[in-house]
């Protein structure tokens, strides 16, 4: 940008430019919320550290249901691969996860190009889990009876849906939404409803006056309620989830010891690193399946 014979004061006024310009490019699409999963304001930092806080304490220890052992490489991964989810979600962007923020990015630059680029070509194929399932489902339906005219009509939806296909979004992967990984996404969302139920219950209990917390778990709440039982979710529904995905709270407001605060922190911890768990299962599910029909393609 400037070189070694560049005056001194015009040179560092070019630096100067050009580091604006680059963190006006790389603050583009930025908002509020935008990386603490639409969460704003002052947050509950103690939750917020806990969630990527690995399980092993200073002498690199570790308790599961047989007891205190050595941490092994497998702890290490499992940890850092729940760590990649909770961050995902605050984000809205994870690897293995094509349609995310990144991907709506280079959409953005793609855009009015006569040549579609790679991410205008992933769009337009949507998620290949769905397309495989709805083509299974589509030839099963065709094979026991063609001429039924409520297959029929059912396989022109999958047909309607293939040239509209939905994007593989986390949303999708954790809402219900993709076709080949719904049990897995069902199981996610009654993990997420038991417990952000038991953490509105701690922290009703303990700090009944921090208002902003308890509806940000009560919404989160009623979100995998409603996904697990009665329907698949939308891309609200999933955003009024996302919070609990990666551990993002609004602070405390009640005025309480510090023991108190360390303790309730501790237990809403938990109840979160658990649903961030249940989370990952379900990512890591619909993200193999995305790899191996793109193998298969």
């Amino acid at each position: 940008m400037a070189d070694a014979e560049t005056p001194r004061p015009r040179k560092h006024a070019t630096r100067g430019h050009a580091n604006e310009w680059v963190r006006g490019r790389l603050g583009e699409g930025l908002t509020a919320g935008s990386h603490t999963a639409g969460v704003t304001g002052p947050l509950w930092s103690d939750v917020v550290r806990g969630t990527t806080r690995h399980k092993w304490d200073k002498r690199q220890r570790i308790k599961d249901q047989h007891g205190e052992r050595e941490i092994e490489f497998a702890d290490v991964d499992d940890h850092n691969v729940v760590t990649k989810t909770v961050m995902g979600a605050r984000v809205r962007q994870q690897a293995g996860v094509p349609h995310g923020a990144h991907h709506e990015r280079i959409m953005r630059g793609e855009a009015g190009r006569e040549t579609p680029g790679a991410a205008t070509r992933s769009e337009l194929r949507g998620c290949l889990v769905c397309k495989a399932a709805r083509d299974a489902a589509r030839r099963a339906a065709l094979k026991r009876d063609p001429l039924c005219p409520i297959v029929r009509k059912a396989a022109q939806q999958w047909t309607e849906e293939d040239e509209n296909p939905p994007r593989a979004t986390m949303a999708h992967l954790l809402s219900g939404a993709c076709l080949g990984n719904r049990e897995q996404a069902r199981w996610f969302l009654r993990v997420a409803r038991a417990q952000t139920g038991t953490a509105i219950s701690k922290v009703a209990q303990a700090a009944p006056d921090s208002k902003d917390t308890l509806k940000t778990l009560r919404i989160a709440h009623v979100a995998a309620l409603k996904g697990s039982r009665y329907r698949v979710l939308d891309e609200d529904g999933y955003d009024a989830l996302a919070p609990a995905v990666g551990g993002v709270l609004p602070a405390l407001v009640d005025d309480l010891s510090e023991t108190s605060r360390r303790d309730l922190g501790a237990g809403v911890t938990r109840n979160l690193q658990v649903v961030a768990e249940a989370a990952t299962g379900a990512v890591q599910r619909g993200s193999a399946g995305l790899e191996g029909v793109a193998e298969e393609g």
